[in-house]
């Protein structure tokens, strides 16, 4: 035989290929089979696969509330605001910020730059500002819901760009 580069096989081909299939017999259904089993296998072999599918094992239930609460890191909920950069900049007599284009963007970073600086240097002014609170500009907010407080906001009010300011 000349050398093709590919390996011979030793066994023959597949024609006497022999594979230890069990044989089970035929498939009865002696009217105590479930339906999943059916469902699974359809009619061949439905007593076989009552006994596979009672091996399959439940996922353990949950523990009790007090007791996944127990085992719970504590949650981290300092308190914090969510600033409307757009009204503020306009209330302020700042250059227009907006995010119409993206609403995770600010169209002027250097704006947006500087009124995070004097929010957050001030914070306990505009945290306790009433009017800014009454108008929707200043959101007071927990910090362990504010990603989703921020993107809540910037999802209902399009244009507006909302930032978090932390104490």
């Amino acid at each position: 035989m000349a050398d093709t580069g590919e390996q011979e096989d030793e066994g023959g081909g597949w024609d006497d290929d022999e594979f230890d299939v069990p044989d089970l017999g035929p498939a009865v259904d002696d009217g105590e089979t479930s339906d999943a089993a059916a469902a699974v296998v359809g009619d061949a072999h439905v007593a076989a696969a009552d006994e596979w599918l009672a091996e399959v094992k439940t996922p353990a239930a949950d523990p009790p509330p007090a007791a996944s609460a127990a085992a719970a890191k504590p949650v981290d909920d300092r308190p914090m605001i969510i600033v409307d950069m757009t009204l503020l900049a306009a209330k302020e007599g700042l250059p227009e910020l907006h995010n119409r284009f993206d609403r995770n963007g600010v169209n002027d970073v250097d704006t947006k730059s500087m009124l995070t600086k004097r929010v957050t240097k001030d914070y306990a002014r505009y945290a306790a500002d009433a009017d800014l609170i009454a108008k929707g500009i200043v959101r007071p907010c927990g910090s362990s819901v504010w990603k989703d407080a921020l993107a809540q906001l910037r999802d209902d009010v399009p244009g507006h760009f909302f930032g978090p300011i932390f104490p």
